[in-house]
This record gives structure tokens, C-alpha cells and sequence, in this order.
């Protein structure tokens, strides 16, 4: 940082979601973007880890700084889990609309959430992918929803579940 003559860090770094135990981590200057250099630095560590004889299950849970397709494929193509958040977008935000549901009986005067699933492909992704999404209406809110959209390859669980697996994140 030039403004105060000193050096800033935007660290890479990894723990056991379980265990809290440190995994790995890179120092990179302050002024780099997220995920700049993410997907190797998660190709090392599962490369380290994954000689050890332990039968380990994977899973990747990082914010929407993270959510770039070579994450996504390395996941896939090592059989590892992943819940990532998606930054929200006119498109997402559209497609989900679509989804939420109001009835004649639903009462404008409490709080709701909703949750559900739906596929979505970016441009720059080769593959569609399952988004979890959660629309939440304030009480005395008749037109405005909140949407929350989190990336996930996680299969035969509900969207609900996605969002807890999510919020572990930084725990």
C-alpha cells in the first residue's frame, strides 16, 4: 500500500472444515484479485494430501471470489465436492423470479424464504451447473426479493443443506 508505505498481503489459505487444523496457505501481494493463482494453490494441497492412505472426503467451500470454472472442473474431475457462492447477476436474478413461488393465500405481512435448485451456464463455464438458490422476502415486502445464489455439484441434497454447507465457511 503506497498510501502508508507498507506492504499488504491477500493471502491464499486452507483449513479442515472438521477439524479446524491448517492445511496450507501462499502470501500474495495485497493488490491481486481473489482468486488469482486459487486453482493451483488447491492443486497442491490435494496433491499433498492425497498421498497419504487416509480415505479423505473432499469438499471446497469458498466465497464468490472464488467462483471461476477451473475451480469448478478441477472439482469434477477429482471427485471433490465444492459449494461456492455466485455473485448475483441480471440473468440469475431472472431465471430465478421464475421460480418463486406466491400464492393467493401468501401473507405479504411475515417473513419467507424460499428455497430451490436451478441449472444455470455461464458464458465462460463448458457445463452447466446446479445452483442452490434462496429468495427472501421481508415481512411487509409485496415486490422486492432478495436472492442468494450458491454453485454446488452436491447431489441428492436439498438446497437447504447446500446453504448450511456454505455458511461454515470461515468457521
Amino acid at each position: 500500500n503506497n498510501h502508508y508505505q507498507t506492504n499488504g498481503y491477500h493471502p491464499l489459505v486452507a483449513f479442515d472444515g472438521l477439524t479446524g487444523m491448517f492445511l496450507g496457505a501462499e502470501l500474495r501481494p495485497g493488490n491481486v484479485y481473489t482468486s488469482k493463482n486459487a486453482e493451483t494453490f488447491l492443486t497442491n494441497i490435494v496433491t499433498h494430501f492425497s498421498k497419504h492412505p487416509c480415505n479423505m472426503n473432499s469438499m471446497v467451500r469458498g466465497d464468490s471470489g472464488f467462483a471461476k470454472p477451473e475451480i469448478y472442473n478441477f472439482c469434477n474431475e477429482n471427485d471433490i465436492r465444492f459449494v461456492i457462492r455466485l455473485k448475483a447477476n441480471s440473468r440469475l436474478r431472472s431465471e430465478a423470479e421464475r421460480y418463486v413461488l406466491y400464492s393467493d393465500e401468501t401473507d405479504f405481512r411475515t417473513h419467507e424464504v424460499q428455497y430451490f435448485f436451478l441449472t444455470y451456464q455461464a458464458a465462460s463455464w463448458k457445463n452447466a451447473e446446479r445452483v442452490a438458490v434462496r429468495a427472501t422476502r421481508d415481512a411487509g415486502s409485496f415486490l422486492f426479493t432478495r436472492f442468494e445464489f450458491v454453485l454446488s455439484n452436491f447431489r441428492n441434497v436439498s438446497p437447504e443443506t447446500v446453504f448450511a454447507l456454505y455458511q461454515k465457511r470461515g468457521t
